[in-house]
This record gives structure tokens, sequence and C-alpha cells, in this order.
């Protein structure tokens, strides 16, 4: 679809997205007229639990801190996009900050409920290019199914210091979050 999408186009896209329970995979790379306002309102459509997306492309478009902020805040309700290729757009640190939705450590039940399914970002920035953080979660996706990830991560931001974790290690992941 690169190059003939403009704002108009991407809410109308949006809009039927919206109860998509089909379409896996979607690019939409090469779209530079699309505006950060447009980038924000399609956002919308990875928070919806019907999304059966798991692949967007929008590389090399016109995305800012703006745009990312809102693509990484639909991902804390999102479990299905494993790949989101975010290459050449203009997004700075205050913008891959935002996907610190990847674990988000205000509580356990917090950190249970972060996305643990994104393992991409980007096909051409290498993870040692990101945030420190943001590469080790996408990694920790990676290597690991969704429970033990997120089972890996409340343990690693809830359990630090002198607190012995070893008890916790082998207990099943949907009791963890009660027992503690």
């Amino acid at each position: 679809l690169g190059n003939s999408l403009d704002n108009g186009t991407m809410h109308a896209l949006a809009n039927s997205l919206l109860n998509n329970n089909t379409l896996e995979e979607l690019d939409l790379s090469y779209n530079r007229a699309i505006t950060a306002e447009a980038w924000e309102a399609f956002s919308v459509v990875l928070e919806y639990p019907s999304s059966a997306l798991d692949t967007l492309d929008v590389a090399d478009n016109s995305i800012n801190d703006n745009a990312a902020t809102a693509l990484a805040t639909s991902l804390a309700r999102n479990n299905k996009l494993i790949n989101l290729f975010l290459d050449n757009n203009d997004i700075t640190e205050n913008g891959w900050t935002a996907f610190s939705v990847l674990c988000d450590p205000s509580s356990i039940m917090a950190t249970y409920r972060s996305n643990h399914t994104l393992q991409t970002v980007s096909q051409n920035i290498s993870n040692r290019d990101l945030p420190n953080n943001l590469a080790y979660h996408l990694q920790m996706n990676q290597t690991n199914d969704k429970a033990e990830a997120a089972r890996l991560k409340i343990i690693e931001h809830h359990f630090s210091g002198d607190f012995s974790v070893e008890p916790f290690t082998r207990m099943e992941f949907n009791v963890l979050p009660q027992v503690i």
C-alpha cells in the first residue's frame, strides 16, 4: 500500500479494522503523507481484543514521538502483535520510552498484565541501538513464552535485594500473583 495513503484513508482503514479477526499481516510502510494524528487514530486498532494482527510494518513513515507513544500505549492491551516494524521514522528516546508497556513495574498485577507478546520493533535497528530496558524486554519476550516472560518480569521487578525468590521460581504462573 506504500506511498498512496493519506489521513482520510488511514481513518477509514482504522474503522474497517476495528473488528478484524482474520488479517494477520499489514504493511503500511512508505506512507510519509500520513500525519502523527492519523497514526494515533490508527493505534486504536491494536487495542481491540479481536485484532488478529501479528505483524504491522509502519517503517519509513512520519511517525513521531506522539504517534509512537499512541502505538505503544495500545500495545498494553494487545496480546497478538509480535512484530511492529518502526524503522526510519522520527522517533526519539522519548518515543521509545513509551514502550515501557512491555513491563509495567508499578505493581505485580501491572507487570502481570504487561505486554509479553511483542518481540520486534525493527527489522534494521539492532537491539543494542534501542533503549536498554526496551531491548531487554523484547529479548525476554522473544526467548520465552508469554507465561514465562511474565513470571520472569515479576520476579525481577518485585523481588530484589535480600529477598529470596527461590520458592517462587517453580511456581505455576497463574498462581504467582495471587500468592504474593
